[in-house]
């Protein structure tokens, strides 16, 4: 891992410790010891396009039963009062504050930058180079979050 991806992976770290405890009080564990990182198929996906100062792309994904959790927390609501739509809408959401946060922490400050809206993937996407990956647990649930920037 070159410097570049260093960085980027501490600002995704700070981004999204700081978005999840912050908006739903989930612990952020990056010790992923004996937890498989296989997100499976019922995956929660949603992706962010940078459109300044350069072209880039972010995406969010995660279990179905962590997205279930991170919503639940969030409205403090039961199963039972949870729909697909506000599921998607609070990945959605998690994934543009996520975005907003690493986007000033990786750019100099007096740096502008525009993102496009989040949008929930319609099928599975790939995590994996040239893309920077992190996963993390918020509070033993599973989520990763892909930079390319």
């Amino acid at each position: 891992m070159d410097q570049h991806e260093i960085n980027l992976c501490l600002a995704i770290k700070a981004a999204v410790e700081e978005s999840i405890e912050n908006m739903v009080f989930m612990v952020i564990d990056t010790d992923l010891n004996g937890v498989s990182e296989d997100i499976g198929r019922d995956a929660v996906m949603a992706s962010l396009q940078v459109l300044e100062p350069r072209p880039g792309l972010l995406r969010l994904a995660m279990p179905r039963s962590t997205a279930v959790e991170i919503s639940k927390n969030l409205y403090s609501i039961s199963d039972g009062e949870l729909s697909e739509a506000l599921i998607q809408d609070v990945v959605c959401e998690l994934l543009n504050t996520i975005s907003g946060r690493v986007m000033k922490r990786v750019l100099p400050a007096e740096c502008a930058f525009h993102l496009g809206l989040p949008e929930i993937a319609d099928r599975p996407f790939d995590l994996r180079a040239p893309f920077v990956t992190c996963s993390f647990l918020a509070d033993g649930n599973l989520l990763t979050v892909a930079v390319q920037v």
